[in-house]
């Protein structure tokens, strides 16, 4: 059979694998990472990226579609498909093409929109949280096969000090970076030159090389430049922002400035908080939700034991409740130490007093339900 790959295959390809990939690259490379996908520059390259990604993250969604669902997709279909009425040349040639697409706008709309929508948002959650875990975890840093192009992301947020060719102290690597701090000399008429220093605040690449700095902003931002006497004196400049142009830039001299031991605990401490007293506010929220329940009788579960609980005197109920809020508790046997910012275990006798009461209230419940 002579293949040849017309328009309608590459529309398919185009919608149902290229774009999925470029959404999950765009989505991977947001932020300062945004001008690393370009197009005018790397076309082939980045058609060839987007179908590969296209490929591994359509394969993904429908494994995990088929998984949770019981219309299942088939990739046997799909290609069946796809060779019988876009590639191949055993299609009759007799029927017209507008016969052959007769009610294809019906199943477009139930089937395929459906399916191309929801693949196009996973694409998209896929890149983002690629990108998040690569960067919460340093992998960019441990392994260079995962490290961004845009160089200048690693000296301006000090990443750069956790590459394992730069030889510094530990603190710098293990603390986070709080400041950078610069001190930038710049080519001025002729052979003149400025020395500007400042807090770095934002930069800006070029579109065409993301490694070519064409911005740089500055915050209490200073210039030294020696006076009558030969002495170099500094000079505030008044602003709020102060920008040099990236190509007026001669060097860079950086100094970080890390977060202190307390403030490192502190920031590291602040999401186990947030988690912590998440989950003790929907605790008491379930409490007063289940209370509720048992107060009026709500019968909004089909449950046949749960609207049998309901018919019973308050004892029971109460005791429900008591076994729900222990249960609660031993999914986060934790409390926090606020002095050391860390989330303290318990400890076991707590932590088995509170199992062993929470059998102990189940095995009152089956005594008495049983009765």
């Amino acid at each position: 059979m002579q293949v040849s790959i017309g328009i309608y295959a590459l529309i398919f390809i185009f919608f149902l694998l290229i774009i999925p990939g470029f959404l999950a690259r765009r989505a991977y490379y947001n932020g300062e990472f945004s001008k690393e996908i370009n197009w005018s520059r790397n076309t082939f390259s980045n058609f060839l990226s987007s179908l590969l990604v296209g490929i591994i993250t359509v394969s993904v969604f429908v494994l995990i579609y088929n998984l949770i669902s019981t219309s299942k997709i088939s990739f046997d279909g799909i290609l069946n498909l796809l060779d019988t009425y876009f590639i191949g040349d055993q299609y009759p040639r007799v029927i017209s093409i507008k016969k052959r697409f007769d009610g294809f706008t019906e199943v477009f709309g139930s089937k395929y929109l459906p399916f191309i929508g929801f693949s196009y948002f996973f694409s998209l959650i896929i890149g983002f949280l690629f990108n998040r875990i690569v960067m919460t975890f340093d992998l960019d840093i441990k392994f260079k096969l995962l490290r961004f192009s845009n160089n200048w992301h690693y000296l301006t947020s000090g990443r750069i000090l956790r590459l394992e060719k730069v030889d510094l102290p530990s603190e710098y690597k293990k603390y986070k970076v709080k400041n950078t701090f610069f001190d930038i000399l710049v080519a001025e008429n002729g052979d003149k030159t400025t020395l500007y220093s400042g807090l770095h605040a934002d930069y800006e690449v070029s579109s065409v090389d993301v490694n070519k700095l064409e911005k740089i902003h500055l915050l209490q931002a200073a210039r030294y430049k020696k006076n009558e006497e030969g002495m170099i004196e500094r000079k505030e400049i008044p602003g709020n922002l102060f920008t040099i142009m990236g190509d007026r830039i001669l060097n860079i001299n950086t100094t970080y400035i890390c977060y202190s031991e307390t403030e490192f605990l502190k920031m590291r401490f602040k999401p186990y908080k947030i988690i912590f007293f998440s989950f003790q506010i929907l605790r008491i929220l379930t409490f007063f939700f289940m209370s509720g329940i048992f107060i009026f009788s709500l019968k909004i579960f089909s449950n046949e034991w749960f609207n049998y609980l309901l018919i019973k005197n308050w004892f029971y109920k109460l005791v429900v409740l008591l076994s729900i809020n222990i249960l609660l508790g031993l999914a986060i046997p934790f409390k926090l130490d606020n002095e050391n910012f860390i989330l303290k275990f318990i400890g076991w006798p707590s932590f088995l007093t509170s199992f062993f009461g929470f059998l102990l209230i189940l095995l009152i419940l089956l005594v008495f339900f049983s009765k």
